[in-house]
């Protein structure tokens, strides 16, 4: 893992909002959406120039041979699932404000990939000390994303219930 904690593309004068983060109760997993193992700069760069953000909107992005790159802090409430959301709060969609995302490069993601979002799913819920929601962004925005084999690894991503015996 690699903290790129404001070391990336950034808007001028805009800036994310910060929340407490017990309100966080889901991951949500994205994707680039294009055949390139974009660099952080590329996606921070898309986000801020292209679509006006304040800066990358992923907590995580990992890149094609497993890297983890920290991108924003816990307590940042980034854009990367406001579209379909319920409510908007101080202007931002509510999805945002009680969800992190980890984003993988590419279209579909690789082993490597894939259980490095394991890790740091898992990961983040020690840190949090519960479970979160783990859900594709689908799940809660009219979107693709995560990519049309979400559903060939995600029996990895989210554990299977325990049944008591």
């Amino acid at each position: 893992m690699i903290s790129l904690v404001g070391k990336l593309p950034a808007h001028p004068t805009r800036s994310y909002l910060t929340r407490s983060p017990g309100l966080v109760l889901n991951t949500v997993f994205h994707h680039t959406g294009v055949d390139v193992d974009n660099t952080l700069e590329e996606v921070a760069q898309y986000h801020v120039g292209t679509l006006g953000w304040p800066g990358i909107g992923y907590r995580w992005l990992v890149r094609q041979n497993g890297t983890a790159y920290e991108c924003q802090p816990i307590e940042i409430v980034s854009y990367h699932c406001g579209s379909g959301s319920p409510k908007i709060i101080n202007g931002i969609g509510s999805n945002n404000w009680i969800s992190l995302g980890i984003c993988f490069t590419g279209i579909d993601p690789t082993e490597a990939q894939v259980a490095t979002m394991k890790w740091l799913a898992d990961e983040e819920d020690k840190w949090f000390g519960y479970k979160l929601n783990r859900l594709p962004h689908s799940a809660l925005s009219p979107t693709p994303c995560p990519g049309d084999t979400w559903e060939q690894w995600k029996e990895y991503i989210i554990p299977t219930p325990e049944v008591p015996v």
